[in-house]
């Protein structure tokens, strides 16, 4: 029999299953204009249309992106004092925090690394506030561990599907190890990126040579905007608001 017609009586078949109602996933070939390459997916696998969301937002960014780096401080100390389930817990809570902020920031979980995560963004200001927000979080809720962060641009090489690996992975991470605990450091080509981000400031911490890495990077402090005011209660400001009413006054 030809190859060509053989396959012709399968698909023959699995649209007469699938126009009964007996296979729930669309053929390749009946494609709306709005749907893409995923619909050979879902003719093979039957997926879900909340399978076929989750699988799409797998695709690992390509081209140009902003790597973010994160470690914990002294967590094999943790380990090593509250013993492998506490520790594990906590664990699984830092990871909550960190996925929840890369989902609502647009961003790709790349890869995690013991207590240590590698995110990929399409955007340099969606990555900044990503970190701003993990490193709030984490004080909000009391960690009892701080974080570190660093972010670097580039273009890195893809290995496999939901890997990436180059010399801007070996920057960011190295970018992250010059920070402490409850620190954002960033690169300038991350600063030139994203340009100015209402309510945070960069504050430049000088060029810094970083193992492995011939050439020194100019980093920087991501960080908000700290309070210019004192309360209103305060014994300055009620100073100024008399002096501002004695100087009516006498006008």
């Amino acid at each position: 029999m030809d190859f060509s017609f053989t396959w012709l009586i399968i698909f023959a078949l699995l649209y007469i299953l699938m126009s009964r109602g007996k296979l729930a996933c669309r053929l390749p070939f009946q494609k709306s204009d709005n749907e893409d390459k995923r619909d050979w997916v879902s003719a093979l696998c039957c997926l879900t249309p909340l399978e076929e969301q989750k699988l799409s937002q797998q695709a690992l960014p390509g081209g140009v992106v902003v790597l973010m780096f994160t470690d914990l401080e002294s967590f094999t100390s943790y380990v090593d004092k509250h013993g492998d389930d506490v520790a594990y817990n906590l664990l699984k809570q830092h990871q909550n925090i960190i996925e929840n902020a890369v989902q609502k920031f647009d961003g790709f979980l790349v890869k995690t690394i013991g207590d240590g995560t590698l995110v990929s963004f399409s955007s340099a200001k969606k990555a900044l506030k990503c970190a701003s927000e993990i490193q709030q979080t984490l004080i909000d809720v009391e960690f009892p561990l701080r974080l570190r962060i660093g972010l670097h641009a580039g273009e890195p090489i893809q290995h496999g599907e939901r890997d990436l690996i180059g010399q801007t992975v070996n920057i960011t991470e190295r970018v992250m190890s010059q920070a402490a605990g409850n620190q954002i450091y960033v690169t300038d080509v991350v600063k030139a990126l994203a340009g100015d981000v209402e309510g945070f400031q960069f504050h430049e911490q000088g060029e810094h040579r970083l193992k492995g890495i011939s050439a020194p990077q100019c980093i920087y402090e991501f960080h908000a905007i700290p309070a210019l005011s004192h309360p209103l209660d305060s014994v300055v400001d009620q100073k100024l608001i008399e002096l501002e009413q004695s100087i009516q006054t006498e006008l």
